[in-house]
């Protein structure tokens, strides 16, 4: 699942050193060197509602974990709490990534767009045909018009 976030609210400034852990400020630099600081956006569910035909949706909290959790989770082993949740018809939830110690990819551009990425995993892997836990890919892109934008979930995986 990448998520495009059309509101960066930080300058994007090359720098040397990477960040490779999940700081808890939610500020640092990137892998290849760009500085960040996403602290406005820590504190809040961000909720989206798919745009494929189940029309599942999607929680996620930027830097933190989200309130919606999954007691259910049938994965071995269990992962109930995240950072990016799926909720599905009837009732079934997967936690697709987690904020947490050095669970975290930072990279700038992606896709040649300015902005940030972050990977994650550490997701359910309940029905996952490979047992490999879910990962979540959000891009936090600068909006061509305007600070403000839209969470948009763009594909699924």
């Amino acid at each position: 699942m990448i998520f495009r976030l059309a509101t960066l609210s930080a300058a994007l400034v090359p720098l040397a050193a990477a960040q490779n852990s999940c700081p808890v400020s939610c500020s640092g630099t990137t892998s290849d060197g760009v500085a960040f600081d996403l602290s406005a956006l820590m504190g809040t569910d961000y909720q989206t509602t798919g745009a494929d035909s189940a029309s599942n949706t999607y929680w996620l909290n930027i830097c933190g974990t989200s309130s919606t959790t999954c007691p259910d989770d049938a994965g071995d082993p269990s992962v109930t709490v995240g950072t990016a949740v799926q909720t599905i018809s009837g009732g079934k939830c997967y936690v697709l990534g987690a904020y947490a110690g050095d669970n975290c990819l930072w990279t700038s551009n992606p896709g040649g767009q300015e902005g940030i990425e972050l990977v994650l995993d550490n997701g359910s892997n309940d029905l996952c045909a490979d047992d490999s836990p879910r990962q979540i890919t959000i891009d936090f892109l600068c909006p061509d018009a305007g600070s403000s934008g839209p969470l948009v979930p763009t594909n699924g995986t």
